[in-house]
């Protein structure tokens, strides 16, 4: 009979006259019975997460150990309980194929009466396996880590010198007060298996083999403690009072003293209360109510959260301080990476947060959560700089993960913002202080398939000013809990060493006094656009993300269900096929799924005719679904681009497409925030996507569009669609920017800006584009900062100017644009610049 591929693997060799090898056995008898008997009552009242099992049954090739920090049959029960519900080989029962009755062993021994003192000890068994392995038979040692709390300590704390949990073993105290009042905050992580025999390759000396497995088990209860814990919480006055006295407080203080001839006492005075208005108060009391309250609204909200590549984070941050960049869509993303990483068995982040939400009753629970409040500028105080910079600075040494948001605020129209360089400008200067812990950068995607902002941003959408939050907009949140919200992805992205990264950016960057504030600031902005590009390769393609991008590529916004369907499909086959790594996750839902899905979270319905039906969206609906086709147009534009060079220029060589891509690559990476480095591999992996899809032909080398009246044809239009705004809003530019170069157009940079803007939206009142994403000013602002980058376009004095190559970029970019739409342009552009409607229109 074939055996189950993912059932646990166990090839011990075999003892003579044993029986089957593979086979655990209970010992029985009266202690085995006791034992079973209290697991039993204990798991009545316990509930514990256990965390990686799943992997586990994946890696185990030999007789398998379990390895405890320190003596506990409570621990042990855990334990066992866990392998059974896992289908894990038993720690309680024998080690087959070996003549040891248990497979377990424990680092330490615990002594005195409370248990808090800890006695290094030697396994007797531990020694048995090494020799066992020497002798060829395969042994995995799994380390397992419980932590019953799951909470840190609180440095020069007396409850701390009473309960605290040493970094040896629980007191037999603190686990008696977990079991009594936290019995669901028990944490068992069962860690990667460690090979004896790898171990018995690199050490030939059996004793050195020895000190070796246990410097490596006991570093690895070090770091798991680090990972899931996070250091000891210092307390608040100390913190503060630490920011205070350090030397560069002190030195901005005295500078500003001398400065200002303001008395040095009331500099210090000003600089507490700066701390004070920043510096977290992280309690575990706190995050366990936000537990339990977030527990009730992801279950009241949301059909699941769809976690990715949480694994990744975990052993990062055994070695590691992690800093978690995700992107900023809704205020809950600050709830929900840290209800993420807590149930996840990783430490809550401290995070950085807007002082506008320092609001009463709230500010003061978010601040005990971890959030730490920070003005939007710190122009024209250079000691609230200091202030914070020092914060940050013994965030990072203390060890403490922390969380920010590099756009700034949250994103009202669904695209990545252009990131901001000030908190990764203060990390890095953290690190050229103190280069002592790794930093790495954890880049992470959250994806939402309804945002409970939506009435909030559709208005601010509709061109209603942006209101302050207040304790009444929480409130009025609540009356967003109905009708449902589909599914929330958390997708962690490729994680950036900080270290690496300067060592190329930024050369000599650990002498701060040699780089330049030139050189650092290019720098921090190198970096910020690199993890903004990671953020969009993590994200992830949902049913709802689908159906708004099939929508709005359509004539009129309407589909017939056939066709909608056929284009669904096609959608998620491309952002499958031409993702440029596996990071970018897509729903493998078929395609009937994904509109029912779709449309209800949505809260649409399809009109029905005699010839069918028809799938139309109102235009709340389009506002809205314009901003989650945002979310991951980047996933769409390479491909779509392609497809828009084939039908305008008809067959087509793959070098030609790739000529076209390389010509866009930087100011599609301006807008969308992707990758576009290899033109040419790109534009093969589209073709050949777009060729599996039936959209195009291959003879020889040339790609022609599919047959004319053809379904195919329709859907390689359509696809192509996707790309037409961000054409659009190119050639609105380039027609100002000619304008200006002949004298004719907008004076300054500024006018520019503002009268392409104009411009655009013009354009979409005339074809009745329900998305004011089109003519968002900061997209014209970020094209026309790339043209000038690229060094195509000048300014001096405020003027514009261009040379032959910007003019080149128009023609190509004009031949990708309908000609009526190239026509509205050039007449609006013309209207504009002469500020009446009876000019002759621009050609």
């Amino acid at each position: 009979m074939a055996s189950d591929p993912n059932a646990p693997k166990h090839l011990p060799v075999p003892a003579p006259g044993t029986g089957d090898p593979l086979e655990q056995r209970a010992p029985g008898g009266l202690r085995d019975l006791l034992f079973r008997l209290r697991r039993r009552l204990l798991f009545l009242w316990v509930r514990p997460t256990f965390l990686g099992t799943d992997a586990q049954s994946r890696r185990l090739d030999g007789t398998v150990c379990y390895v405890l920090p320190s003596r506990s049959i409570t621990d042990l029960m855990v334990v066992d309980e866990g392998c059974i519900r896992h289908n894990l080989p038993r720690a309680y029962l024998n080690m087959p194929g070996l003549d040891e009755e248990r497979s377990f062993f424990f680092l330490n021994r615990p002594e005195g009466f409370w248990g808090r003192r800890s006695a290094r000890h030697t396994s007797s068994r531990m020694q048995r396996l090494l020799d066992a392995a020497r002798n060829g038979t395969p042994v995995d040692i799994v380390p397992v880590t419980l932590f019953w709390g799951h909470q840190p300590d609180r440095e020069q704390s007396m409850f701390s010198m009473l309960f605290s949990e040493n970094w040896a073993a629980t007191s037999r105290i603190r686990k008696l007060m977990a079991l009594l009042f936290y019995p669901n905050h028990i944490l068992v992580q069962y860690s990667r298996p460690i090979r004896l025999s790898e171990l018995i390759r690199t050490e030939a000396d059996p004793r050195v083999q020895e000190r070796k497995l246990l410097r490596l088990l006991r570093t690895h209860n070090a770091r798991q403690k680090r990972a899931i814990l996070g250091p000891d919480l210092s307390h608040r006055r100390t913190l503060i009072d630490n920011i205070i006295t350090s030397n560069a407080v002190q030195q901005a203080i005295e500078a500003a003293a001398g400065a200002n001839g303001v008395p040095r006492r009331e500099l210090v005075d000003r600089a507490r209360q700066h701390a004070g208005e920043i510096v977290s108060h992280q309690s575990y009391r706190v995050v366990r109510f936000f537990d339990v309250l977030l527990t009730w609204l992801w279950n009241r909200l949301y059909d699941g959260i769809d976690v990715h590549r949480i694994g990744q984070v975990k052993e990062l941050a055994e070695s590691n301080e992690i800093v978690y960049i995700p992107c900023h869509r809704s205020h809950i993303d600050y709830l929900l990476l840290s209800y993420v990483l807590y149930h996840n068995g990783l430490t809550p982040p401290h995070i950085a947060a807007g002082r506008n939400l320092n609001l009463p009753v709230v500010g003061p629970l978010l601040r005990r959560a971890g959030a730490f409040f920070m003005r939007r500028s710190f122009q024209g105080d250079s000691l609230y700089r200091a202030v914070f910079d020092e914060y940050i600075h013994l965030m990072f040494i203390k060890g403490y993960s922390v969380e920010y948001f590099i756009e700034g605020g949250r994103s009202r129209t669904g695209r990545m913002l252009k990131p901001k360089a000030g908190m990764l400008s203060m990390t890095i200067r953290s690190l050229q202080r103190n280069a002592s812990l790794p930093i790495v950068l954890m880049p992470v995607y959250i994806g939402y398939e309804r945002i409970i902002e939506g009435a909030t941003y559709l208005g601010e959408l509709r061109g209603r000013a942006k209101r302050d939050e207040s304790v009444l907009d929480v409130m009025r949140a609540t009356r967003a809990l109905k009708g449902p919200y589909g599914r929330v992805s958390v997708s962690f992205g490729e994680p950036l060493d900080l270290s690496s990264f300067l060592d190329d950016a930024l050369p000599n960057w650990t002498d701060a006094d040699n780089v330049s504030p030139g050189q650092f600031s290019a720098a921090a902005g190198a970096l910020s656009r690199s993890l903004a590009t990671r953020i969009n390769a993590a994200a992830a393609v949902t049913p709802v993300n689908l159906l708004a991008t099939a929508l709005l590529s359509a004539p009129r916004q309407t589909m017939e269900a056939d066709q909608l369907l056929r284009q669904l499909t096609l959608l998620a086959s491309i952002a499958a096929r031409t993702r440029i790594d596996g990071r970018l996750t897509v729903t493998h839902l078929p395609a009937g799924e994904v509109l029912a899905h779709a449309a209800l979270v949505v809260g649409m319905e399809p009109q029905r005719h005699e010839f069918g039906e028809l799938w139309r969206a109102s235009e709340d609906q389009s506002i809205l679904l314009t901003y989650y086709r945002n979310n991951t147009v980047h996933a769409f534009i390479v491909p779509a681009l392609v497809a828009r060079h084939i039908v305008v220029h008809g067959p087509s060589r793959a070098a030609d497409v790739a000529g076209m891509l390389g010509k866009l690559a930087i100011f599609i990476e301006t807008e969308c925030f992707v990758a576009l480095t290899d033109p040419h591999q790109r534009a093969e992996q589209c073709l050949d996507a777009l060729e599996r899809q039936k959209l195009v032909e291959r003879t020889g080398d040339l790609y022609t569009a599919a047959e004319g009246a053809s379904s195919n044809h329709v859907a390689l239009l359509n696809l192509s669609r996707i790309a037409a705004p961000m054409l659009e809003r190119f050639h609105i530019v380039n027609t100002l920017i000619e304008a200006a170069d002949a004298g004719v157009g907008p004076d300054t940079v500024s006018d520019l800006e503002s009268e392409a803007a104009a411009v655009a939206r013009r354009l979409s009142a005339i074809y009745g584009l329900n998305s004011p994403s089109f003519f968002d000013q900061s997209l014209f602002t970020a094209y026309l900062g790339s043209l000038r980058h690229a060094d195509i376009v000048h300014v001096s004095a405020g003027r514009v100017s261009r040379d032959e190559s910007h003019a080149r970029l128009a023609r190509m970019i004009a031949e990708m644009i309908d000609a009526d739409v190239r026509y509205q342009v050039a007449n609006a552009a013309s209207q504009r610049v002469a500020g009446t409607t009876d000019q002759p229109a621009l050609t």
